[in-house]
């Protein structure tokens, strides 16, 4: 599926069979098909747009039917055409009347959207639009009846391909690449849906508008939400909205891991908050004497703070999607280093291997030693939450992109007290297979793990002995 403008390169439209070098006055770029999709017989509610051009060829587009008679497409696909049906559901049906968005421009593309009235309803059921914006990352259903890549001539099937949104703008989205588990938009799938799951809802939320370069490397569509208002207005109330879903009310519950009234050393501490919600938390805050300490906006909600000796409110406040607040505050007392208090001591967390500053493979295994009592202990690579571990041994295999990174390893104990530590790594393609010191022996050759433990037996290190000498000479090669 891609549809696609061309708008600069005449050459191109001409190479592709548009049969215009002005694709503002003819329907050339409607000729738009998934790549990297797969044969699909779903979403009913998606069909074909035949099109009929002044010039006397036809075209291919996508549509959705988002009412009993209100289709849903692109608006360059309808531009200079004489007759255009819609065909869904085993039916053809006719078009009473074509309605581009009145701001539509092609260059640049702009409110690239448009409604059709259908003459009759066909038989299917009409898929609901979005009310609300989508956002990065977020899982798009990408379908459509174009090509499956550039110079192909196999449109008129339907497709479907999975894909996210790469860019939000104020009334188009962008989606980027092609390829293994994702595909993209091509010439012919112009008008066809982007659909994604709102609140448990699968709505349409863009609309197949046009492509950057080739086929699958920079697609837009026009964002439905903004356009929803006057898709009402011009069908006459005939679209399908999503299904009204009683309000949250509910705030987010959230606590301290430390008691009211603690007594703490001066310096460095580790507060740590519980926050849940019958939906989800998006963000705690902690606030520790009217100023903000950070914001974090997935679990575990822990926070690094210096206080000083004195008395000291710390508050937390748990967000949800609905802006509904919880809020918990405590009074902790701190004295000087010298004072009677007792610091709170987390677990010891030593990084045995890698080496701070070493220099390591894409793929590699973090190990680490806890000193104390574990409830659990978390990895993150560059912030991101890798693994979570209650038990040892606490190795951990990365998968790591070449450059650098921060590795942090961090360890609860059962009162909530944490300890940290981390290093700094290079992950290089190139880094050949290193020895983690201790009593372990580690190696990844060709992808696969060898251990030896200290107390291994003769015979174990005898069938180990060809692939250390093979990996003292890859060593050396270096």
């Amino acid at each position: 599926m891609a549809s696609r403008l061309y708008l600069l390169l005449v050459a191109i439209l001409v190479a592709t069979g548009c049969g215009s070098a002005d694709p503002s006055s003819t329907p050339t770029s409607r000729s738009t098909a998934i790549t990297d999709g797969v044969l699909y017989s779903g979403h009913p509610s998606v069909g074909r747009l035949a099109l009929n051009g002044y010039d006397g060829n036809t075209y291919t587009c996508t549509g959705t039917l988002v009412g009993q008679r209100t289709v849903l497409t692109a608006a360059h696909c309808i531009k200079q055409i004489a007759s255009v049906a819609f065909e869904v559901g085993g039916g053809s049906y006719s078009v009473a009347q074509t309605i581009p968005h009145p701001s539509y421009t092609s260059n640049p593309t702009r409110n690239d959207i448009a409604v059709l009235l259908l003459s009759q309803s066909p038989s299917v059921s009409p898929t609901p639009v979005a009310t609300r914006a989508p956002w990065v990352g977020l899982q798009l259903t990408l379908i459509g009846f174009g090509i499956t890549g550039d110079g192909n001539n196999d449109s008129g099937v339907k497709r479907m391909a999975r894909n996210s949104v790469a860019e939000v703008q104020p009334v188009r989205i962008n989606i980027r690449g092609t390829g293994g588990s994702m595909g993209n938009i091509c010439n012919g799938d112009s008008g066809g849906p982007a659909f994604a799951t709102l609140d448990g809802q699968e709505l349409q939320v863009g609309v197949h508008s046009y492509g950057d370069a080739l086929c699958g490397v920079s697609e837009w569509d026009a964002r439905v939400d903004p356009f929803v208002p006057w898709i009402q207005q011009v069908s006459g109330g005939d679209v399908v909205l999503p299904s009204i879903e009683p309000p949250d009310t509910q705030a987010p519950q959230v606590s301290f891991g430390l008691q009211n009234g603690s007594q703490l050393a001066a310096g460095p501490q580790g507060v740590e908050l519980s926050a849940s919600d019958d939906i989800g938390v998006t963000s705690v805050e902690l606030v520790v004497d009217n100023a903000s300490a950070g914001v974090a906006t997935q679990a575990p909600y822990r926070f690094n703070v210096t206080l000083e000796p004195g008395t000291h409110t710390l508050r937390a406040r748990a967000l949800d999607a609905a802006g509904n607040g919880g809020l918990a505050q405590i009074t902790v007392e701190v004295s000087s280093s010298g004072g009677p208090s007792t610091p709170i001591q987390g677990p010891q967390v030593t990084i045995t291997w890698p080496a701070a500053g070493a220099r390591v493979p894409i793929n590699a295994t973090v190990m680490a030693t806890i000193e104390g009592e574990v409830f659990n202990v978390t990895l993150k690579v560059d912030g991101a939450l890798v693994e979570l571990k209650r038990n040892g041994p606490f190795d951990f295999p990365v998968a790591l992109t070449p450059g650098l990174h921060i590795i942090e390893v961090t360890a609860e104990d059962p009162q909530g007290n944490i300890g940290t530590a981390s290093i700094n790594v290079e992950a290089s393609q190139s880094a050949a297979p290193t020895t983690p010191g201790g009593g372990d022996i580690r190696e990844l050759v060709g992808g696969c793990s060898l251990a030896r433990d200290a107390d291994a037996t003769a015979g174990a290190s005898v069938a180990l002995l060809p692939l250390l000498v093979l990996l003292g000479l890859l060593r050396r090669s270096r």
